[in-house]
């Protein structure tokens, strides 16, 4: 595997965990070992389609587990709680 696609691979990971001090450097480190524009966009489309598939199912699974149809969502700004940079 080249140093290229282990950035990639890494920034994928970051973002689908959402970590945005690790997107800042996974996508500076990318571009440094020739990560195209279109290369970065590539991944995030691949990320988002797999995230919003799994956000999906996840919350269809939480919503029937504590037997409730909608729970509401954070809204922007909020904190998530993770203790990090989000």
């Amino acid at each position: 595997m080249t140093d290229l696609t282990k950035e990639l691979v890494q920034l994928g990971a970051a973002l689908a965990l959402g970590c945005t001090s690790c997107l800042e450097q996974r996508v500076a480190n990318a571009r440094e070992r020739g990560a195209s524009d279109a290369m970065l966009e590539d991944v995030v489309q691949l990320v988002r389609g797999v995230t919003l598939e799994a956000s999906l199912q996840s919350d269809a699974l939480i919503e029937t587990l504590i037997a409730r149809r909608e729970i509401p969502v954070l809204s922007a700004g909020t904190s998530c709680g993770c203790g990090g940079n989000c």
